[in-house]
């Protein structure tokens, strides 16, 4: 069992604690045991003997047992008997976002709804605003919620899909070579979020590799459009069986008007390449075919995508010093160990409390280990002092003229009232963009895939800002993000505004989430020559002073 599953368990027995008014003490202690083995603990608990679980000191000695009986059983039984006394359409109403286990229990014991379902209906008779504790803006907000989770369910992010690719590919490779599967769809044209998870396999390996698959608990049930295959109830995977590997993906992955697929499909051909050249089809790399308009592929240099190698340095990354889990010195060496050039650090400003955001005095301490570090460095790498300063409400920075212009560079993002509509969202915005110490423009929209809806914005004006104030927009990496949205950067290229990919890392690891931003970039059209950090640090340096 994995961290994430631990914690989840955790957190839902922490909120049905408090449905079923328990100890308030105990609800805390779970709910705070489940936030850090998700936030905090990097260690796999599964891993760790009893001993050890109770060294660590975010654990309580009750979560622990809990875990224990995780590592036995796959669940524990004060969680079961919580589950069994509530209705599972109960137990989905504390997953929306705005409904506390209070809300819910007056939803549940005093409104008689016990599903998700009959709650969107309350929601439109209005019954929920006339209900005391609610109101027509918490009823709207909930509404909001369902229809997002509604939308979204059965979807899971690119990084998530990769993961389960792996672990199919682990089985797949013990009974089929290399050019007889293949993956389509969301997966493989690297879509931020995977509806469904489609494999091509080859004909005539249908009825071994069923019978293999079965060996390892995994079996295909026939649909009307393929075979489902159900990986551990994880995800959904459909198995289309075909002669040949190369124009089945063809056929789900490109937007070729239906009647060239037609023609497509009575060909045979060795590779998608090959495929597309015996058809007089310009070839499309698989990130790209998300375009509608064809044109648009004339105006992109495909060969000179950006490609994960050619960064040069990671911007935008927490320490311990706000709320990462590791040091300024170990996010350094992460970096260098990646062989890159510089980091540039962005620990959260003062507003920022709940983020440990950094005081005046912080931030001095932070100047002087990382004005050390670069003295111990020399010239083979290079600290940048940077801050991820948040947009008040008004649009202005976080700190006084005084303090911003001490940074080498400030990311400016929006972390607060994130509820706006396009006019207030604009007008902060745009004015932190204004703002003289502004470099970079942190992620976009504040949007959570799969969690919670950006803000609305201009993207053109916001562009159109940017390249009249020489700031950069990030592409921030973190899989829940990917925020600026791809289909954006190919104009933000035309305007000459640069595009950073960033990590946005709270922890050594989560430098690797570059790779996810490429991923994104790369659907949008994004060169190296437009890329921030696939600058030399000299380069980097220079941009710096540009401004």
């Amino acid at each position: 069992m994995q961290n994430e599953e631990i914690a989840h368990q955790l957190g839902i027995y922490a909120k049905l604690l408090a449905l079923h008014g328990g100890n308030s003490f105990q609800v805390n202690a779970y709910q705070a045991a489940s936030f850090n083995i998700n936030k905090k603990i990097t260690q796999p608990l599964n891993e760790l003997s009893e001993e050890e679980l109770k060294a660590i000191p975010q654990l309580g000695k009750s979560a622990v047992g809990k875990i224990l009986e995780m590592q036995e059983t796959g669940s524990f039984e004060s969680l079961t008997n919580l589950l069994n006394q509530t209705p599972s359409g109960v137990v989905k109403m504390l997953g929306i976002r705005g409904l506390g286990p209070k809300k819910v229990k007056i939803i549940w014991e005093e409104m008689g709804i016990e599903t998700v379902g009959d709650l969107l209906d309350a929601c439109r008779q209005n019954r929920l605003a006339k209900t005391k504790g609610f109101g027509e803006k918490t009823q709207a907000q909930v509404m909001e919620a369902i229809e997002f989770q509604l939308f979204n369910q059965n979807k899971i992010h690119w990084s998530k899909a990769n993961a389960y690719v792996l672990e199919i590919n682990a089985i797949l490779d013990q009974y089929l070579s290399s050019n007889q599967y293949a993956w389509a769809g969301d997966y493989y044209r690297k879509n931020a979020v995977v509806s469904q998870l489609e494999l091509v396999v080859i004909a005539s390996a249908k009825r071994s590799l069923s019978i293999q698959l079965g060996g390892h608990g995994l079996h295909l049930v026939k649909r009307e459009y393929g075979f489902e295959l159900d990986i551990e109830s994880k995800c959904t995977i459909l198995v289309h069986f075909e002669r040949n590997v190369a124009w089945k993906q063809y056929e789900l992955s490109t937007p070729i008007e239906i009647k060239e697929i037609l023609q497509l499909k009575e060909q045979l051909s060795s590779s998608e390449k090959e495929l597309f050249n015996k058809n007089e089809v310009p070839y499309i790399l698989p990130e790209l075919r998300e375009h509608e308009n064809m044109q648009w592929f004339q105006t992109v240099d495909q060969e000179g995508l950006i490609k994960y190698d050619e960064l040069k340095g990671s911007v935008h990354n927490h320490t311990t010093y706000s709320d990462g889990l590791n040091t300024l010195e170990e996010m350094a060496q992460a970096c260098i160990d990646q062989g890159w050039q510089y980091f540039g650090v962005c620990d959260h400003s003062k507003t920022a409390t709940y983020a440990n955001g950094l005081t005046v005095e912080d931030l001095e301490r932070q100047w002087k280990e990382i004005h050390d570090l670069n003295q111990k460095y020399g010239d083979t790498f290079k600290i940048y002092k940077g801050i991820e300063s948040d947009i008040l409400n008004d649009g202005s920075l976080d700190y006084e003229d005084a303090v911003l212009k001490e940074f080498d560079f400030v990311v400016a993002s929006i972390h607060s009232n994130l509820r706006m509509d396009e006019e207030k969202a604009m007008q902060r915005l745009i004015k932190a963009i204004e703002n003289p110490y502004t470099r970079i423009l942190g992620h976009l929209t504040g949007r959570l895939l799969l969690m919670r809806e950006g803000y609305p914005v201009d993207h053109h004006k916001i562009i159109d800002a940017c390249a009249a104030n020489g700031v950069c927009i990030e592409l921030n990496s973190h899989p829940y993000r990917l925020d600026m949205d791809w289909r954006y950067i190919h104009e933000a290229m035309e305007k000459r505004v640069m595009i950073s990919i960033n990590p946005d890392a709270h922890i050594t690891t989560g430098l690797l989430d570059m790779k996810y931003g490429v991923h994104v970039a790369r659907k949008g059209g994004l060169t190296a020559e437009y890329c921030l950090n696939t600058k030399t640090v000299k380069e980097f340096g220079e941009w710096l002073n540009l401004k």
